[in-house]
Order: structure tokens, then C-alpha cells, then sequence
């Protein structure tokens, strides 16, 4: 466990290079990482996490504590730190962190890319699926109240 307000840039550099190698574009600001430390390092809701070789990081993880559930929010590892495994390392000891603080929920992310899934399976546990609906149109809104009420009247049956 390290000091994120001193470690932030060297995780925020890891994290953009491997959005930079898959050519996307990095979904988190300096500044949100910023307002994360400000925010969320004082009281405890941070863990922040480093391994290193040799000296140098080659994995870090950022993981977010609420009400007894830990939800990573960014990780990434560099080629040296991929040979040695360091990815696993982070994640085992967050979840063994986890379990020190008496965390109930450890929730990994999302799933999508096919080496990150098998990564993320590896470490056991359920499945759980949040839905989760963004209106980026104030029409999708009227749609979506009027869906709602078809279903509540029962004119609309929505299948599983």
C-alpha cells in the first residue's frame, strides 16, 4: 500500500501507455486522479496499491472503499512487471486487504476484452450484472418513462 497523493502520476503514466498501445483514449483526467486523492485519500475510501522490481513500479491498482464494498477502479502493469506477474500480485492483495478490512463486496469491473476476462476469471468468485442506462437525450428520457409505464401496465412484457 502506497501513498497515492505521491504515486498518482507514475499510475496515471502506466494506465494512459496501455490506453495509448490500444489506441483509446484515456478516460481518466490528471484531475479526476487529483480529485480522487483530495477527496477520497484522507478518510479512507482509497486503497492504493504498487508493485515493484528492482526499485521500479510495474503494477499499480487503484481501488475505491464504500460501505463495505471495494470496486477497482484502474490498474495497470508494464512488460516487465506482465513477466512476473504483478497484475495478480495487486489484485490478491487488495482482495487480502480486502478481507483485513472486513470489505463484503470486491467488485472487479466489467468484462469485454477477452484477455482481461480470462485474467478476471481466474481469481474465482460470481458473476454479477449491474444495468446501468446514461441518457444523453432529454427524448430518451420521455422513452424510457414510457416504456416504463407500458410494462407497468402490462402492455409491454420485457423477457430475461
Amino acid at each position: 500500500v502506497e501513498d497515492f497523493s505521491k504515486y498518482w502520476p507514475s499510475h496515471h503514466e502506466l494506465v494512459s501507455a496501455i490506453f495509448k498501445r490500444q489506441e483509446l483514449s484515456m478516460p481518466h483526467s490528471k484531475a479526476s486522479y487529483e480529485a480522487l486523492g483530495r477527496n477520497l485519500e484522507a478518510p479512507g475510501s482509497l486503497l492504493f496499491i504498487v508493485a515493484k522490481l528492482d526499485g521500479e513500479i510495474v503494477s499499480s491498482g487503484l481501488f475505491i472503499l464504500d460501505c463495505g464494498r471495494m470496486v477497482f477502479h484502474s490498474g495497470a502493469t508494464n512488460q516487465l512487471g506482465n513477466k512476473n506477474a504483478a497484475a495478480s500480485a495487486v489484485q490478491w492483495f487488495a482482495m487480502n486487504e480486502g478481507v483485513r478490512r472486513k470489505v463484503h463486496t470486491y467488485d472487479i469491473g466489467g468484462t469485454g476484452l477477452e484477455t482481461i476476462d480470462k485474467f478476471k476469471v481466474s481469481f474465482g468468485g460470481i458473476e454479477v450484472y449491474h444495468h446501468r442506462i446514461n441518457l444523453a437525450k432529454p427524448w430518451l428520457s420521455f422513452f424510457l418513462r414510457f416504456g416504463r409505464w407500458l410494462v407497468a401496465k402490462g402492455v409491454l412484457r420485457i423477457f430475461k
